[in-house]
């Protein structure tokens, strides 16, 4: 005898065509949520049919095609279940066909902006210390606030308690300062009293942990602390300067040695996209990288760092002939489809160096550069997972989904992008 249907096929369609991407999107992560706090009723023993209770009086629209009396009835036949997956398959499957349908949703839409967005828009939520925050940033920059930022605060503030509760501070604080550290209730300014008499703090932003070989992959470069940087331009939070004045000596001292000009561009390029590490950082800093820059021109990253960082900077003591090399190179080196290659020479085209020469160019402005953009543009979009995110290296990063938005806003002419472009350019159109 087949299983009664506690879904309601119909109203379920209704329902999804109802809602816009977004919020089809927010849901979705909703479905997650009840079936991570199902599995751990079930592991600690607890009653799953008040379990049960519990999802449709927190997430009440599942009460618009979901029929909560057969759900619970099968759980009292079945007294229970075996197994967490007897319980997903064959207890309260709905769950996983609803989480199903919801994807689909977002799938089917069109490769683009909107995809993207929607993959993007439940992270930004979730924003804290870590690469989530870049979406929220990312919404930020395109009208939207979706975070007070008293609650960036708290949660920034809740962060550096428990960096002072596992000691990452390397710093004896008084009982007084680690009690209220571990019950969460101390303030910025009493942490800023703290350690008023150290010269240099630790960030207490964290790259994510889940990136492979941590030590030598270039891509934690762009979800590293300059993300702090990024949050003090965007976000109007006070108390910090210890942790930015710390974080500019941080990058100081990596920039001040003889890093490969691969490996430099990359920071380069991070700290040019926040307007608070181009006034803190001194000039000449800039000038040195972008010096070191101009005598390797083998990978585009390399070459696009230095005309965007030079539009941010405006060096000064750098001859103008090696920028308007740079520019010509960048031009010369696009693929018929329209991407970069990470190596001149190369057929490949790759998404970081992409992202990095449309950048650059948006800045430049060489002849014909909006339709040079606009087919970069295209050809990022087509890179597109279904899911509406981009992978590079296998690996799954905020900061580089946010990067290839900002990236396809320019080659369509928006600069309304996470990059605050308080410059002056007095460069020629060449």
């Amino acid at each position: 005898m087949g299983m009664k249907k506690a879904i309601n096929a119909q109203k379920l369609n209704e329902f999804i065509n109802a809602k816009s991407v977004i919020e089809i999107s927010i849901l979705t992560d909703e479905i997650e949520e009840c079936r991570s706090f199902l599995e751990n009723q079930f592991i600690t023993n607890c009653p799953l049919i008040d379990g049960v209770k519990e999802v449709f009086k927190n997430h009440p629209f599942l009460n618009e095609f979901i029929k909560k009396d057969i759900i619970i009835n099968r759980i009292k036949i079945s007294k229970g279940a075996q197994t967490y997956l007897h319980f997903c398959d064959e207890l309260f499957p709905e769950l996983r066909e609803i989480g199903e349908k919801f994807a689909k949703r977002i799938i089917d839409l069109p490769k683009g902006i909107e995809k993207a967005e929607a993959w993007l828009y439940p992270l930004a939520f979730m924003a804290d210390a870590t690469e989530r925050i870049e979406a929220l940033i990312y919404f930020t920059s395109r009208g939207k606030q979706l975070l007070e930022n008293d609650v960036i605060k708290k949660r920034w503030l809740s962060k550096i308690c428990h960096d002072i509760c596992d000691n990452e501070y390397k710093i004896n604080f008084s009982k007084e300062i680690i009690n209220k550290a571990k019950t969460e209730t101390l303030g910025i300014e009493e942490f800023n009293r703290a350690v008023y008499n150290y010269i240099y703090v630790p960030n207490f932003f964290k790259v994510p942990n889940y990136i492979s070989d941590l030590a030598n992959n270039p891509l934690i470069l762009g979800c590293n602390n300059t993300i702090f940087f990024r949050c003090i331009d965007w976000f109007e939070i006070s108390g910090f300067d210890i942790f930015i004045d710390s974080l500019v000596k941080d990058y100081q001292r990596v920039i001040d040695q003889e890093q490969e000009p691969y490996i430099l561009a990359w920071y380069l390029f991070v700290l040019c996209r926040s307007n608070v590490a181009t006034k803190k950082i001194p000039e000449f800093v800039f000038e040195t990288c972008i010096n070191r820059l101009s005598r390797d021109n083998r990978f585009i990253s390399t070459v696009s760092t230095l005309v965007f960082a030079w539009n941010i900077t405006q060096p000064k003591n750098i001859k103008e002939s090696i920028y308007d090399s740079a520019v010509e190179l960048i031009v010369q080196s696009q693929l018929f489809n329209g991407a970069w290659p990470t190596e001149n020479g190369s057929e490949k085209g790759d998404i970081i160096a992409t992202c990095f020469a449309m950048h650059a160019l948006s800045l430049a402005k060489p002849k014909n550069w909006e339709n040079i953009t606009h087919r970069a543009s295209d050809w990022l979009i087509s890179q597109q997972q279904k899911e509406g995110f981009w992978r590079v290296n296998n690996e799954l990063l905020i900061w580089i989904n946010v990067l290839c938005l900002d990236s396809i806003h320019l080659g369509q002419g928006d600069f309304k992008i996470t990059t605050k472009f308080n410059y002056t350019s007095e460069r020629k159109i060449i």
